[in-house]
Order: structure tokens, then C-alpha cells, then sequence
């Protein structure tokens, strides 16, 4: 776990060199957060997996999306619905819906244009025209492994001084 302060959040450390020049990421698991006070603390896995098997995973494909990434993405969840259970959503209640329903979810994976601007002004362009803000984006019980393909959203701020803050998920 690595809280970098400062400028070296900009620091790629997965892709640092090591043992024979190769990048840390082949070595170690590596996980950034702004903060200690962030991490949540380890929980069981959801009881579902182990009595039914089945994985639950939420997705959601936002607008704007150029149609050969957007046809990938569909094909690769569709690849997937054999061994798992997707929950497959069109608007912003629909994933707040998902996200809520029980068995609770394993994974999310959201694919999003998103909008620029101070962390808290951020948001995600979902695929009714709908937006998600960094706020909204706090309340829904988050699965503990979120894939999220967005522009503009994923950045970091960092200001000497100030605890870093990015989107929150």
C-alpha cells in the first residue's frame, strides 16, 4: 500500500524496475490510495459465491462511446454470461437499482465518458443522458472490485499541501 503525497502521486510505482530491471507490478500487488483513513477493511467474500457459485456483475455502457468499443464491450460481457450472473443497466436508476439488489454484486464494470473539472465536479455521462457525480458516486454500495473506463474521471488532483482527491470509487 502506498500513500504518495505530493508530486510523487504522478510516480508510475508499478512500473518502477527491479530485481532484474523488471517492473515492480511482476513482483508485488500495489495499491495507491490518498489516504490510510480510505481503505476499508477486509471483508469475507459475499456468501453468494460460495453457496451459488456464480459471480454477480453489474455493468453499464455510457454514451459517446465510439460503436467498435462499445461492440467489444458488449460481446465481452456476453462472453461472460455463462459463468456469471450480469446485471446489464441503461440509466442511472437502473445501476442504482443493480448496485442495491441483492445478491449483492462482485464486480461492477462501467464504460463512461466523463466530464473534466475539480474532483467534486466530475461525473460520469451515463447512457440515458443522466449524470453521475463524485458525490452520487459515494452513496451506492459499491462491489470491492470496480472496473472503470472513463475519460477525464480517473485523474488525480494533487495540490502541495492538500490531501490528494480523485473520483470515488
Amino acid at each position: 500500500i502506498v500513500v504518495p503525497d505530493g508530486p510523487l502521486s504522478a510516480l508510475p510505482f508499478a512500473a518502477l524496475p527491479v530485481r532484474d530491471r523488471r517492473p515492480l507490478l511482476e513482483y508485488a500487488l500495489i495499491t495507491l490510495t490518498p489516504a490510510l483513513s480510505m481503505l476499508r477493511p477486509p471483508t469475507a467474500r459475499h456468501p453468494n459465491l460460495h453457496t451459488a457459485g456464480r459471480p454477480t456483475v453489474v455493468s453499464h455502457i455510457g454514451v459517446g462511446l465510439p460503436p467498435e468499443s462499445t461492440a467489444a464491450e458488449a460481446a465481452a460481457l456476453e462472453r461472460i454470461t455463462a459463468s456469471a450472473t450480469v446485471r446489464r443497466t441503461a440509466d442511472r436508476a437502473q445501476l442504482e437499482a443493480a448496485l442495491h439488489t441483492q445478491p449483492p454484486a462482485d464486480l461492477a464494470v462501467i464504460s463512461a465518458h466523463g466530464s473534466p473539472g475539480a474532483a467534486v465536479d466530475r461525473s460520469l455521462w451515463l447512457a440515458d443522458g443522466s449524470t453521475l457525480s463524485a458525490a452520487s458516486a459515494a452513496m451506492p454500495p459499491w462491489p470491492s472490485t470496480v472496473v472503470l473506463g472513463s475519460c477525464w474521471v480517473n485523474g488525480m488532483i494533487v495540490d502541495t499541501g492538500r490531501e490528494p482527491f480523485g473520483f470515488p470509487l
